[in-house]
Protein backbone atom coordinates (compact mmCIF):
# COMPACT_ATOMS: atom_id res chain seq x y z
CA UNK A 1 0.00 0.00 0.00
CA UNK A 2 1.34 3.50 -0.75
CA UNK A 3 2.05 5.25 2.11
CA UNK A 4 3.37 8.56 0.93
CA UNK A 5 1.51 11.58 1.31
CA UNK A 6 0.82 13.73 -2.01
CA UNK A 7 0.61 17.32 -2.42
CA UNK A 8 -0.65 19.59 -4.92
CA UNK A 9 0.31 23.36 -5.38
CA UNK A 10 -0.67 25.81 -7.93
CA UNK A 11 0.89 28.73 -8.93
CA UNK A 12 -2.02 31.25 -10.93
CA UNK A 13 -1.05 34.29 -13.08
CA UNK A 14 -2.37 36.75 -15.45
CA UNK A 15 0.06 34.99 -18.22
CA UNK A 16 0.81 31.17 -16.60
CA UNK A 17 -0.34 29.16 -14.44
CA UNK A 18 2.04 25.71 -13.14
CA UNK A 19 0.24 22.82 -10.92
CA UNK A 20 3.07 20.89 -9.45
CA UNK A 21 2.31 17.72 -7.79
CA UNK A 22 5.20 16.16 -5.28
CA UNK A 23 5.36 13.95 -2.31
CA UNK A 24 6.16 14.19 1.25
CA UNK A 25 9.97 13.73 0.63
CA UNK A 26 10.09 15.98 -2.31
CA UNK A 27 10.28 14.23 -4.90
CA UNK A 28 7.97 16.10 -7.79
CA UNK A 29 5.50 13.67 -9.33
CA UNK A 30 4.13 15.42 -12.12
CA UNK A 31 4.22 19.20 -13.31
CA UNK A 32 1.83 20.84 -16.11
CA UNK A 33 2.19 24.60 -17.55
CA UNK A 34 -1.26 26.34 -18.85
CA UNK A 35 -2.25 29.97 -19.54
CA UNK A 36 -2.99 32.18 -17.30
CA UNK A 37 -5.60 32.06 -14.53
CA UNK A 38 -6.53 35.64 -13.18
CA UNK A 39 -9.30 36.20 -11.04
CA UNK A 40 -9.38 39.53 -11.80
CA UNK A 41 -10.15 39.51 -15.46
CA UNK A 42 -13.07 37.26 -15.57
CA UNK A 43 -13.11 34.58 -12.46
CA UNK A 44 -15.32 32.44 -13.96
CA UNK A 45 -13.31 31.45 -16.78
CA UNK A 46 -10.37 31.46 -14.69
CA UNK A 47 -12.43 29.32 -11.87
CA UNK A 48 -13.00 26.55 -14.78
CA UNK A 49 -9.44 26.54 -15.48
CA UNK A 50 -8.28 26.11 -12.25
CA UNK A 51 -10.41 23.44 -11.47
CA UNK A 52 -9.49 21.91 -14.96
CA UNK A 53 -6.05 21.71 -14.02
CA UNK A 54 -6.55 20.51 -10.86
CA UNK A 55 -8.30 16.87 -12.72
CA UNK A 56 -5.58 16.94 -15.29
CA UNK A 57 -2.89 16.50 -13.14
CA UNK A 58 -4.78 13.75 -11.03
CA UNK A 59 -5.63 12.51 -14.35
CA UNK A 60 -1.98 12.19 -15.85
CA UNK A 61 0.30 11.41 -12.84
CA UNK A 62 -2.76 8.80 -11.72
CA UNK A 63 -3.01 9.77 -8.63
CA UNK A 64 -6.78 10.02 -7.51
CA UNK A 65 -7.88 13.41 -6.22
CA UNK A 66 -8.64 11.34 -2.80
CA UNK A 67 -5.00 10.72 -2.18
CA UNK A 68 -3.63 14.23 -2.44
CA UNK A 69 -3.47 15.52 1.08
CA UNK A 70 -3.26 19.02 0.91
CA UNK A 71 -4.02 21.38 -2.13
CA UNK A 72 -1.94 24.91 -2.07
CA UNK A 73 -3.98 27.58 -4.75
CA UNK A 74 -2.24 30.92 -4.97
CA UNK A 75 -4.22 33.15 -7.60
CA UNK A 76 -3.43 36.28 -9.01
CA UNK A 77 -6.63 38.13 -8.08
CA UNK A 78 -8.13 36.46 -5.25
CA UNK A 79 -8.45 39.50 -3.26
CA UNK A 80 -12.28 39.62 -4.37
CA UNK A 81 -14.32 37.85 -1.93
CA UNK A 82 -16.58 36.67 -5.18
CA UNK A 83 -14.01 34.97 -6.55
CA UNK A 84 -13.01 33.06 -3.58
CA UNK A 85 -16.28 31.77 -2.98
CA UNK A 86 -17.03 30.50 -6.65
CA UNK A 87 -13.73 28.73 -5.81
CA UNK A 88 -14.92 27.15 -3.01
CA UNK A 89 -18.12 25.75 -4.29
CA UNK A 90 -15.98 24.00 -7.18
CA UNK A 91 -13.84 22.65 -4.69
CA UNK A 92 -16.37 21.42 -2.78
CA UNK A 93 -18.02 19.62 -6.16
CA UNK A 94 -14.51 18.37 -6.17
CA UNK A 95 -14.39 17.27 -2.77
CA UNK A 96 -11.07 19.17 -1.86
CA UNK A 97 -12.07 22.07 0.24
CA UNK A 98 -11.02 20.56 3.56
CA UNK A 99 -7.48 19.97 2.05
CA UNK A 100 -7.40 23.12 0.78
CA UNK A 101 -5.71 26.33 1.30
CA UNK A 102 -6.05 29.80 -1.17
CA UNK A 103 -3.39 32.57 -1.07
CA UNK A 104 -1.89 34.83 -3.06
CA UNK A 105 0.54 34.35 -5.67
CA UNK A 106 2.37 37.63 -3.87
CA UNK A 107 2.19 35.41 -0.67
CA UNK A 108 3.48 32.20 -2.36
CA UNK A 109 6.26 33.92 -3.88
CA UNK A 110 7.32 35.92 -0.90
CA UNK A 111 7.33 32.62 0.91
CA UNK A 112 9.86 31.20 -1.59
CA UNK A 113 11.96 33.65 -1.98
CA UNK A 114 12.16 35.21 1.47
CA UNK A 115 12.16 31.97 3.73
CA UNK A 116 12.84 33.89 6.95
CA UNK A 117 9.71 35.76 6.85
CA UNK A 118 11.33 39.10 6.56
CA UNK A 119 12.27 41.18 3.25
CA UNK A 120 11.14 42.92 0.32
CA UNK A 121 9.36 41.26 -2.75
CA UNK A 122 8.98 43.04 -6.34
CA UNK A 123 6.62 40.68 -8.45
CA UNK A 124 6.71 42.22 -12.07
CA UNK A 125 4.35 40.24 -14.57
CA UNK A 126 1.64 40.60 -16.42
CA UNK A 127 0.60 43.45 -13.10
CA UNK A 128 2.58 44.15 -10.26
CA UNK A 129 2.39 43.23 -6.96
CA UNK A 130 5.11 44.60 -4.31
CA UNK A 131 4.93 43.72 -0.50
CA UNK A 132 7.32 43.48 2.57
CA UNK A 133 7.32 41.85 6.25
CA UNK A 134 9.08 43.01 8.96
CA UNK A 135 10.37 40.95 11.58
CA UNK A 136 7.34 41.63 14.14
CA UNK A 137 5.23 40.05 11.36
CA UNK A 138 3.94 43.77 10.29
CA UNK A 139 3.43 43.39 6.29
CA UNK A 140 2.86 46.25 3.76
CA UNK A 141 1.35 46.24 0.16
CA UNK A 142 1.93 48.26 -2.93
CA UNK A 143 0.30 48.51 -6.36
CA UNK A 144 -2.04 45.12 -7.40
CA UNK A 145 -4.86 47.92 -8.38
CA UNK A 146 -5.20 46.47 -11.63
CA UNK A 147 -3.47 45.90 -14.61
CA UNK A 148 -4.40 49.38 -16.48
CA UNK A 149 -2.98 50.96 -12.86
CA UNK A 150 0.02 49.54 -12.24
CA UNK A 151 2.11 51.41 -13.87
CA UNK A 152 5.22 49.91 -15.20
CA UNK A 153 3.49 46.04 -15.48
CA UNK A 154 3.94 43.80 -18.38
CA UNK A 155 0.31 44.71 -19.47
CA UNK A 156 0.76 48.65 -19.03
CA UNK A 157 4.05 48.42 -20.95
CA UNK A 158 1.83 46.46 -23.91
CA UNK A 159 -0.87 49.28 -23.50
CA UNK A 160 1.18 52.10 -23.69
CA UNK A 161 2.55 51.11 -26.78
CA UNK A 162 -1.11 50.72 -28.31
CA UNK A 163 -2.25 53.87 -27.32
CA UNK A 164 0.84 55.77 -28.77
CA UNK A 165 0.13 53.52 -31.60
CA UNK A 166 -3.76 54.26 -32.41
CA UNK A 167 -2.98 58.38 -30.66
CA UNK A 168 -0.08 58.61 -33.92
CA UNK A 169 -1.71 56.88 -36.24
CA UNK A 170 -0.88 59.32 -39.13
CA UNK A 171 2.95 59.13 -38.29
CA UNK A 172 3.45 55.24 -38.10
CA UNK A 173 4.99 54.92 -41.56
CA UNK A 174 7.42 58.31 -41.29
CA UNK A 175 8.54 57.75 -37.97
CA UNK A 176 11.26 54.54 -37.94
CA UNK A 177 10.54 54.28 -33.65
CA UNK A 178 6.58 53.95 -34.03
CA UNK A 179 7.19 52.10 -37.33
CA UNK A 180 8.83 49.22 -35.46
CA UNK A 181 6.51 48.97 -32.84
CA UNK A 182 3.95 48.51 -35.09
CA UNK A 183 5.32 46.13 -36.87
CA UNK A 184 6.38 44.13 -33.87
CA UNK A 185 2.54 44.53 -32.42
CA UNK A 186 1.01 43.58 -35.82
CA UNK A 187 3.51 40.16 -36.06
CA UNK A 188 2.97 39.25 -32.03
CA UNK A 189 -0.85 39.71 -31.77
CA UNK A 190 -1.52 38.05 -35.30
CA UNK A 191 -3.53 40.86 -36.60
CA UNK A 192 -3.53 42.95 -39.74
CA UNK A 193 -4.23 46.90 -39.54
CA UNK A 194 -4.73 49.37 -37.34
CA UNK A 195 -8.42 49.25 -36.83
CA UNK A 196 -8.01 45.36 -35.39
CA UNK A 197 -5.43 47.20 -33.17
CA UNK A 198 -8.37 49.63 -32.15
CA UNK A 199 -10.73 46.96 -31.22
CA UNK A 200 -8.14 44.57 -29.29
CA UNK A 201 -7.08 47.52 -26.82
CA UNK A 202 -10.30 47.60 -25.65
CA UNK A 203 -10.88 43.73 -25.07
CA UNK A 204 -10.28 42.70 -21.29
CA UNK A 205 -10.14 39.22 -22.93
CA UNK A 206 -6.95 40.23 -24.50
CA UNK A 207 -4.70 41.12 -21.31
CA UNK A 208 -2.22 38.22 -21.42
CA UNK A 209 -1.65 39.01 -25.54
CA UNK A 210 -1.12 42.53 -24.54
CA UNK A 211 1.09 42.07 -21.49
CA UNK A 212 3.33 39.40 -24.10
CA UNK A 213 4.13 42.53 -26.20
CA UNK A 214 6.42 43.63 -23.21
CA UNK A 215 8.98 41.53 -23.95
CA UNK A 216 9.51 42.70 -27.42
CA UNK A 217 9.50 46.34 -26.00
CA UNK A 218 12.09 45.90 -23.91
CA UNK A 219 13.98 43.97 -26.47
CA UNK A 220 13.91 47.61 -29.18
CA UNK A 221 14.32 49.81 -25.97
CA UNK A 222 17.41 47.79 -25.34
CA UNK A 223 18.39 48.58 -29.22
CA UNK A 224 17.67 52.25 -29.08
CA UNK A 225 14.34 52.68 -29.94
CA UNK A 226 13.49 55.84 -27.82
CA UNK A 227 9.94 55.59 -27.93
CA UNK A 228 10.03 52.43 -26.29
CA UNK A 229 12.62 53.47 -24.00
CA UNK A 230 10.71 56.14 -22.61
CA UNK A 231 7.89 54.46 -21.63
CA UNK A 232 10.48 51.38 -20.17
CA UNK A 233 11.94 53.83 -18.18
CA UNK A 234 8.76 55.27 -16.83
CA UNK A 235 7.87 51.93 -15.97
CA UNK A 236 10.60 51.06 -14.03
CA UNK A 237 10.73 54.72 -12.31
CA UNK A 238 7.20 53.69 -10.99
CA UNK A 239 8.47 50.27 -9.77
CA UNK A 240 11.80 52.04 -7.97
CA UNK A 241 9.11 54.92 -5.98
CA UNK A 242 7.35 51.60 -4.80
CA UNK A 243 10.82 49.64 -3.54
CA UNK A 244 12.04 53.18 -1.68
CA UNK A 245 8.01 53.56 -0.20
CA UNK A 246 8.24 49.65 0.81
CA UNK A 247 12.03 50.01 1.99
CA UNK A 248 10.59 53.07 4.32
CA UNK A 249 8.37 51.38 6.16
CA UNK A 250 10.95 48.91 6.98
CA UNK A 251 13.10 51.57 8.36
CA UNK A 252 15.74 49.83 7.13
CA UNK A 253 18.14 53.29 5.71
CA UNK A 254 21.60 51.06 4.27
CA UNK A 255 23.76 51.67 1.87
CA UNK A 256 22.65 48.20 0.21
CA UNK A 257 19.36 46.72 0.28
CA UNK A 258 18.97 43.39 -1.10
CA UNK A 259 15.40 42.24 -2.93
CA UNK A 260 14.11 39.46 -4.22
CA UNK A 261 12.24 39.37 -7.54
CA UNK A 262 9.24 37.42 -9.12
CA UNK A 263 7.92 37.61 -12.36
CA UNK A 264 8.54 37.53 -16.55
CA UNK A 265 9.29 41.20 -16.39
CA UNK A 266 11.11 41.92 -13.53
CA UNK A 267 13.39 38.98 -14.87
CA UNK A 268 14.82 40.33 -17.79
CA UNK A 269 17.65 42.41 -17.36
CA UNK A 270 17.56 45.48 -18.88
CA UNK A 271 14.47 46.46 -16.90
CA UNK A 272 16.07 45.53 -13.88
CA UNK A 273 18.51 47.29 -15.08
CA UNK A 274 16.72 50.51 -15.26
CA UNK A 275 14.61 49.63 -11.86
CA UNK A 276 18.35 49.70 -10.62
CA UNK A 277 19.46 52.59 -12.53
CA UNK A 278 15.87 54.51 -10.76
CA UNK A 279 18.00 53.91 -7.18
CA UNK A 280 21.22 54.53 -7.74
CA UNK A 281 21.26 57.96 -5.77
CA UNK A 282 19.64 56.21 -3.01
CA UNK A 283 21.60 52.79 -2.57
CA UNK A 284 25.36 51.55 -2.93
CA UNK A 285 24.62 48.53 -4.37
CA UNK A 286 21.31 46.62 -4.78
CA UNK A 287 21.18 42.72 -4.51
CA UNK A 288 18.40 40.97 -6.26
CA UNK A 289 17.13 37.58 -5.25
CA UNK A 290 15.52 35.02 -7.57
CA UNK A 291 15.07 31.65 -7.59
CA UNK A 292 14.55 29.13 -10.31
CA UNK A 293 11.31 27.36 -8.20
CA UNK A 294 8.44 27.99 -9.17
CA UNK A 295 5.77 29.26 -6.42
CA UNK A 296 3.72 26.79 -6.79
CA UNK A 297 5.87 24.21 -4.65
CA UNK A 298 5.79 27.11 -1.98
CA UNK A 299 2.10 27.09 -2.04
CA UNK A 300 1.71 23.31 -1.45
CA UNK A 301 4.36 23.40 1.05
CA UNK A 302 2.07 26.06 2.95
CA UNK A 303 -0.84 23.88 2.48
CA UNK A 304 1.26 20.47 3.69
CA UNK A 305 1.70 22.20 6.94
CA UNK A 306 -1.77 23.31 7.29
CA UNK A 307 -2.16 19.06 7.57
CA UNK A 308 0.77 18.48 9.99
CA UNK A 309 3.11 17.51 6.43
CA UNK A 310 6.81 18.60 7.04
CA UNK A 311 8.51 19.46 4.18
CA UNK A 312 10.67 22.17 3.08
CA UNK A 313 12.13 23.49 0.07
CA UNK A 314 15.13 22.33 0.20
CA UNK A 315 13.97 18.45 0.18
CA UNK A 316 12.36 19.49 -3.47
CA UNK A 317 15.63 21.23 -4.85
CA UNK A 318 17.72 18.09 -3.68
CA UNK A 319 15.33 15.65 -5.31
CA UNK A 320 14.73 18.17 -8.54
CA UNK A 321 19.15 18.09 -9.10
Amino acid sequence: MDKKKYILGIDGGGTSTKACLFDDLGETIHQINVGGTNLYTNKEVAVKKICSLVRKISTESEISLDRISAFGFALAGISDENSRELLLKEFDRLKISSNSIILSDTEAAFNLLCPTGIGILISVGTGIMCMSRKSNGDSYSLAGKGYDKDVGSGYWIGKQVLNNLILNESLITIDDDLNSLYLIVLKKLKINDLESLVSLADESNYISQIASLSENIISLAKSGNDLALSIIQEGTRHVGEYILSLNDKMKIYNEEIVIAGNGSVIRNDFYRKNVSQSLEFDYKKIHWVFSDLSPAYSSGILAAACKNINIKIDMIIKNLK
